[in-house]
């Protein structure tokens, strides 16, 4: 047994900023971690949300699936919020599990139904592309030297 579990929680943490989180023999390490050391810590919460939708392995799962294996590890329920958080995160490329999650699973329609409403989704996804554009571009940053789409200009292309 681990004396210190805050290094194993550190280490989770780390791969919010990077690219191997998205990487599927990585994922699978963090699913071993995540079992043997749960965390309530919202960083480590947060890696092994976008983990399990990631992960090639569950592109082709059903909702119903993949909620089965966010209540095996114990990260559900899975809020507005948490989607948002997965899909401003600049490691995702793949989002339509996730929304197809949330329409199936994450909230309450107006009619009783569970899940988000088209509506819903279009605002959220509304939300993340507004926030996406604030976030620092890569590829700007290489084509102009700059840290950021400021410029109309620029941001067209890229």
């Amino acid at each position: 047994m681990m004396r210190h579990p805050y290094l194993t929680i550190a280490l989770q943490q780390s791969f919010i900023t990077s690219r191997l989180i998205s990487h599927g023999p990585t994922i699978e390490i963090l699913r071993y971690l995540f079992t043997d050391f749960p965390s309530s810590d919202p960083t480590v919460r947060l890696v092994m949300l976008i983990a399990i939708f990631i992960l090639p392995d569950n592109l082709h799962h059903s909702p119903a699936s993949l909620h089965g294996q966010l209540q095996v590890l114990g990260l559900t329920p899975v809020t507005r919020k948490d989607v948002f958080n997965i899909l401003v995160n600049p490691f995702v490329e793949r989002y339509h599990p996730l929304l197809d999650y949330a329409r199936r699973e994450i909230g309450e329609q107006e009619d009783g139904t569970k899940g988000m409403g088209l509506t819903e989704l279009t605002v959220l996804v509304e939300e993340v592309a507004v926030k996406c554009l604030e976030i620092s571009c890569k590829v700007c940053s290489k084509l102009h030297g700059s840290r950021s789409c400021n410029n109309l200009e620029r941001r067209e292309n890229c």
